[in-house]
């Protein structure tokens, strides 16, 4: 994403990725899942 995050939700993220790489051994469902959390966040910033 080009567009920078306030460093709170950047925090939040990170922590969100952590959780899903370690919750999903499959390197395919963590990059949908994280696409998910991203189209997530995304939403609620326009809002």
């Amino acid at each position: 994403m080009t567009k920078q995050f306030p460093k709170s939700i950047r925090k939040f993220l990170r922590t969100q990725k952590a959780k899903i790489r370690r919750k999903f051994f499959d390197t395919r469902t963590q990059e949908e899942e994280i696409k998910k959390l991203y189209q997530k966040i995304g939403r609620a910033q326009r809002k």
